[in-house]
């Protein structure tokens, strides 16, 4: 088994970028982290998302002891929140996730004007446009997908890396139905790197869990996993 390789994509490579993570005290945490010797890449501030009737959100973004960054974002608790993906066609990404896969276009994310780029380590401004994906039922609190085509600077790099490179890999979906999806996908001309396959995940954890790995328009690995029938 290879061990942990390379190092986690910048915010502006294609593919999985960072992870945000809301909290109830913003303040409190950035002065934490700094205390704990973490790389803090700058203090919190706010950027305009370009959503009408959304207050611009403060946040700040600190690596975590991998390098992978992560994105901190004021709310009034503290959970998981989103993903994000960085593609190359905005919308060729949306019809992928929600055309093919099935979930729903949420909020569109595109600020009249350029951001500066000093928290997330990009020299300037910075420019975007984005769509917020979520599961088929609205659900305040379900954890999105933040599709981002970013518009200055250019998205570099490519989303294709293997599985034992540093940062997110893949993200994973529930099935109830893995076969139907596997021909479905097949179907809209999706590469899977295989056929359904079975999954030991080891002790304590379900031994028969099925699973299927394939690609976003960018190369960007995305898992179904259909989980046993509830007994």
């Amino acid at each position: 088994m290879p061990g942990p390789a390379g190092s986690p994509p910048a915010v502006t490579e294609l593919g999985f970028a960072r992870l945000c993570i809301l909290t109830d005290d913003l303040a409190d945490l950035h002065r934490r982290l700094n205390e704990a010797g973490h790389d803090v890449w700058s203090p919190p501030a706010r950027f305009n998302l370009g959503v009408k009737g959304m207050a611009a959100p403060e946040l700040f973004v600190c690596s975590d002891p991998d390098g992978t960054p992560v994105q901190f974002v004021q709310a009034d608790s503290t959970r998981l929140a989103h993903v994000n993906v960085n593609c190359s066609d905005l919308e060729r990404s949306r019809h992928f996730y929600c055309d093919v896969l099935g979930l729903k276009a949420r909020v569109r994310s595109c600020p009249s004007e350029p951001q500066p780029g000093a928290g997330f380590r990009v020299e300037g401004d910075v420019a975007w446009d984005a769509w917020f994906v979520g599961g088929s039922t609205a659900n305040p609190s379900g954890f999105i997908l933040d599709l981002v085509e970013w518009k200055q600077p250019q998205p570099t790099g490519t989303a294709r890396r293997k599985a034992n490179e540093m940062g997110i890999f893949r993200m994973a979906l529930l099935t109830d139905d893995i076969d139907r999806d596997y021909a479905a996908l097949l179907d809209a001309g999706v590469t899977c790197y295989s056929p359904p396959v079975e999954l030991e995940m080891g002790p304590g954890l379900p031994s028969d869990l099925r699973a299927l790995f394939f690609e976003d328009p960018d190369g960007t690995c995305v898992e179904l996993i259909e989980s046993p029938p509830v007994e």
